[in-house]
């Protein structure tokens, strides 16, 4: 395959990847939490559509920007896989029990961003000033949207607290500020480094040797990565895990009970589960969760729950952690208000 289309076939890869990505985070946490503007998740858009498009814009500013956040999470999953230790603790969530196959597979997707990013940036796109512009905005906007719209608790993008122990001297807006401020300043750094490369090289760009030399260090990512992703898939199948079973709902009440997720956001496990109710009467419930790895029981875990006609109702457990893949079992017991 011709290394242009190779790198235009990837780009839609990469697209219906973001989409996927898209589609499972509102369906496992809902559209409030803003889970999918992360920017792991909104940068396979801009990569995605720079490799469709050979656009130099898209591709230098995703590059400039990644090379900087990325690599902390990067690094971290890798120490992570290799010595069971983390660096930062900003991929510790892979690991933990209730974070599912299908989102380790999506997550997998940061090792290959970069290798991909680099290759397409190196091979079809050229010196552009617009990222210079384009970078700030796009920081500012993302950050912005992220502070204002999403809820504290997710800490969407390391708005509302530092991820890394090297700024947690700070908080509130200076946080901010001082934040969005290292990331606009280092990623265009970043970006004059490659605007000095891609005119470094510009003289050989259609040279065999050059593109050889491109894709053998592509190559060379690529093989880091995956190997890499393997051994954290390892690490990962060894992991006991949380899975939930079907409710047992109580027949004669209109309720709707459903396990959403496992939060492994933070070192305390929590089952994330809704209650809807879609009948015309309000009800006062009991609600029983049995865990099949530690007896054959139902315990209580909310008493005199007020559920009232029409609503719907977010609530959490936290969970022990599992010595054996362990499968959540909810069960209200319901009486009319």
């Amino acid at each position: 395959m011709e290394i242009k289309k190779f790198i235009v076939v990837c780009g839609y890869i990469f697209l219906v990847l973001g989409i996927l990505d898209l589609i499972i985070k509102i369906d496992l946490f809902g559209f409030r939490v803003l889970d999918f503007l992360w920017f792991c998740s909104i940068s396979m858009f801009l990569l995605g559509f720079g490799m469709i498009k050979k656009n130099e814009v898209l591709l230098n500013s995703f590059l400039s920007i990644a090379l900087l956040v990325q690599s902390f999470w990067i690094l971290d999953y890798s120490w992570l896989t290799f010595f069971n230790t983390t660096l930062n603790g900003v991929s510790s969530f892979v690991f933990r029990p209730g974070y599912s196959l299908l989102q380790f597979i999506l997550n997998a997707r940061h090792m290959y961003m970069i290798p991909f990013g680099i290759f397409s940036v190196f091979i079809v796109s050229r010196k552009s000033r617009v990222p210079y512009l384009f970078i700030p905005v796009f920081v500012i906007i993302l950050l912005g949207s992220s502070y204002i719209f999403a809820p504290k608790s997710s800490n969407l993008n390391c708005t509302f607290e530092p991820c890394l122990k090297v700024l947690s001297k700070f908080s509130g807006l200076p946080y901010l500020f001082l934040y969005a401020a290292l990331i606009i300043g280092i990623s265009l750094v970043i970006n004059l480094a490659i605007n000095i490369f891609l005119e470094l090289f510009k003289g050989v760009r259609n040279k065999k040797y050059y593109k050889r030399i491109v894709t053998s260090i592509f190559l060379f990512l690529l093989l880091i990565s995956t190997t890499t992703v393997v051994f954290a898939f390892l690490k990962y199948s060894k992991i006991p895990k949380y899975v939930c079973s079907q409710p047992d709902l109580c027949k004669e009440c209109h309720l709707n009970v459903k396990c959403r997720y496992i939060d492994t956001d933070t070192q305390n496990l929590a089952l994330m589960y809704t209650i809807k109710n879609y009948g015309g009467k309000n009800y006062v419930c009991d609600i029983f969760m049995k865990i099949n790895s530690t007896g054959s029981q139902f315990n209580q875990i909310v008493n005199n729950l007020y559920i009232e006609s029409g609503k719907k109702y977010d609530f959490y457990q936290y969970l022990p952690y599992p010595l054996v893949d362990s499968e959540i079992k909810l069960k209200p017991d319901c009486r009319v208000y």
